[in-house]
């Protein structure tokens, strides 16, 4: 894919060309090898992509997905680039995720296991692992976590890479496949089909909170783009 997505100028000029994820990740990963204590400082938003709705649309995203990202970002982190979940509980299913068989992949690439195990961060709340799947396969796929989840292209890239996952799930396929029913997933992936009031309300809430009636949670999630991938998004906006 070329660089041709329509953020691409703003984005080289920003972070110079192709080279933006060598120039986050080599740095950080040098200073990591250095200082390895958990989670490094977080990556500051880039000009034009202050928002997930900015994001979003440079990788090539429809308002309505715009929309939700920015929902998801409200009721996960009140939409700070910079928010991060170092809670037990938290980096305590980092760590499961870490550890769990089907993951093994995530350990050969022999990183510090802390990278993965600190907790969930960034605007969607995600925890290292689960942002790493989404690059799985790709030249990313063994880049800092912690630079992924604080990131507005790659951390909404991953996002939306785990809302694809979500879609192979029964409880997707038994639901009514509405926005609402796709943020459930998010914390419960098992009960897309079922009414979570708790879940249910603190989406209204962020829909209120970004200027959005409640009543679009109940419509149909609108189809990605055609063979839209995270990994291939980057490469459309010129970030990878």
């Amino acid at each position: 894919m070329g660089n041709s997505g329509p953020f691409a100028p703003l984005i080289l000029a920003a972070v110079g060309a192709a080279g933006l994820i060598a120039a986050l990740f080599s740095g950080r990963q040098a200073r990591a090898a250095q200082a390895d204590s958990g989670p490094a400082a977080p990556e500051g938003a880039l000009p034009g992509l202050e928002t997930p709705a900015q994001a979003a649309g440079a990788l090539g995203l429809d308002p309505s997905w715009q929309r939700f990202l920015e929902a998801v970002a409200y009721r996960e982190s009140r939409g700070k680039l910079s928010a991060e979940n170092n809670s037990a509980s938290e980096a305590a299913a980092a760590q499961d995720l870490y550890e769990a068989a089907q993951n093994a992949w995530v350990r050969d690439c022999l990183n510090p296991a802390n990278w993965y195990t600190w907790g969930s961060g960034g605007w969607y709340g995600m925890l290292p692992v689960s942002a790493m799947r989404a690059f799985k396969g790709t030249p990313l796929a063994c880049s800092d976590p912690r630079v992924v989840v604080h990131h507005p292209l790659m951390s909404t890239a991953a996002a939306v890479g785990y809302a694809q996952r979500l879609f192979n799930w029964s409880s997707w396929e038994r639901s009514a496949k509405t926005w609402r029913a796709l943020n459930r997933g998010w914390s419960r992936p098992g009960k897309m089909d079922t009414a979570l009031p708790d879940t249910d309300r603190r989406l209204d809430e962020a829909l209120e909170a970004i200027g959005a009636p409640a009543s679009w949670a109940d419509t149909t999630v609108t189809p990605l783009p055609g063979g839209w991938t995270p990994y291939g998004a980057l490469q459309e906006a010129g970030a990878a």
